[in-house]
């Protein structure tokens, strides 16, 4: 039987322990998730949609059809790009908590996830107004410049990862 089922008050300190504990779960989680070999697979899927999004978009603008595409697919596929990385930050904000904000490149990833949901609510929810190629361009440059950087720091990953596998196996041979 639990304290309570007891009729035994909790310390004070038990509550801060109990928050603590399931924060320390979360996080534990959350890090083998953002770890792990699938969400390295989820990263390189996500990233090269949204390279086939941007490109879909400049084509459509190019060809002078609007400023966005208006096919079902693409919409799809924008909402579950946009999606993904609004778990993924709010993954790591959980992590991370206030640290995640004392990086440059992790305030500029949380704007632009912000600026994409804006952009694709006012996508989802109005018509076209004067303004909507201003704002697809901005949310585009925004948006590839974001992706441009993740897919850097992607490569950065992999790169590492490699550099650590040839370091163990350098030491195993010694």
């Amino acid at each position: 039987l639990s304290d309570e089922e007891m009729g035994v008050a909790p310390e004070e300190g038990d509550d801060d322990d109990m928050l603590r504990s399931q924060h320390n779960r979360c996080t534990l989680l959350a890090n083998r998730m953002l770890f792990s070999t699938s969400y390295y697979a989820l990263y390189i899927i996500v990233i090269m949609t949204n390279f086939v999004l941007i490109a879909w978009m400049l084509s459509t603008i190019f060809q002078g059809k609007g400023p966005s595409p208006n096919h079902w697919l693409f919409v799809c596929l924008d909402v579950g790009v946009t999606m993904a990385f609004v778990i993924e930050i709010g993954v790591q904000i959980l992590v991370y908590r206030r640290r995640y904000f004392q990086r440059r490149s992790n305030v500029f990833d949380f704007c632009v996830c912000v600026l994409s949901l804006v952009t694709l609510s006012l996508y989802l929810t109005s018509h076209e107004t004067r303004y909507t190629e201003i704002e697809d361009l901005i949310a585009l440059v925004l948006i590839s410049a974001r992706y441009l950087i993740q897919f850097l720091r992607l490569i950065a990953l992999i790169s590492a990862r490699y550099l650590i596998q040839f370091l163990r196996l350098i030491a195993l041979i010694k």
